[in-house]
């Protein structure tokens, strides 16, 4: 937020100056993205930054003409937000986050760091990734060419996290992928931690 208040700056808006800003966080739960987006579509702004794809997704569901400009998408073509990147449609446009593809590289590098990882569980909330099968597809056809067997570990909470990771500890080779999104960003001090563990 510091770095959108900044670039804004860089154009003669300054918050609370000449632009307002509403802030809204959801932190994962599904129900606080219906009442966040309901309520800033309520204030009738000029445009709406947003990011992850549950919040678009919301977002969506409330207007169809208020301006949506989107950051941290997987494949926003794919989802469904825009016709195309370069001529998008509609009142969405953003930019994508990650090529889904890219999931090859992160196992790829994983293999580097840990040669001898031969499993690799994947972390994710199903509940606030809606992206997760498309990642996992990709996931799934990418681990063999590495030597690596995947497992999907869909979780829903703090508990979910830990019993995910003591599962995975329990036998050597083991590697941990989570899901870019709002479980790495709001649960990351849990991941970390029963990881070190």
């Amino acid at each position: 937020m510091k770095a959108f208040a900044h670039a804004l700056e860089q154009f003669g808006w300054i918050e609370g100056k000449s632009i307002r800003i509403d802030h809204r966080f959801a932190a994962g739960d599904p129900a606080l993205y219906k009442t966040y987006a309901a309520e800033l579509v309520g204030l009738s702004p000029d445009a709406i930054l947003a990011s992850t794809l549950p919040a678009i997704m919301a977002l969506r569901g409330q207007t169809r003409t208020i301006p949506i400009v989107f950051v941290l998408v997987l494949d926003p073509v794919g989802q469904g937000l825009v016709r195309s990147l370069a001529r998008p449609g509609g009142n969405i446009t953003g930019f994508g986050a990650f090529d889904p593809t890219i999931v090859g590289k992160w196992l790829q590098l994983l293999k580097e760091i840990a040669p001898g990882v031969m499993r690799v569980t994947v972390v994710f909330n199903p509940d606030t990734a809606p992206d997760a099968p498309l990642y996992n597809r990709v996931i799934g056809a990418a681990a063999p060419s590495f030597g690596i067997t995947a497992t999907l570990a869909p979780v829903h909470d703090d508990a979910g996290i830990e019993e995910a990771i003591a599962t995975l500890a329990r036998e050597p080779g083991g590697g941990l992928m989570v899901l870019p999104g709002v479980l790495d960003n709001a649960r990351r001090g849990v991941i970390a931690g029963a990881a070190v563990r």
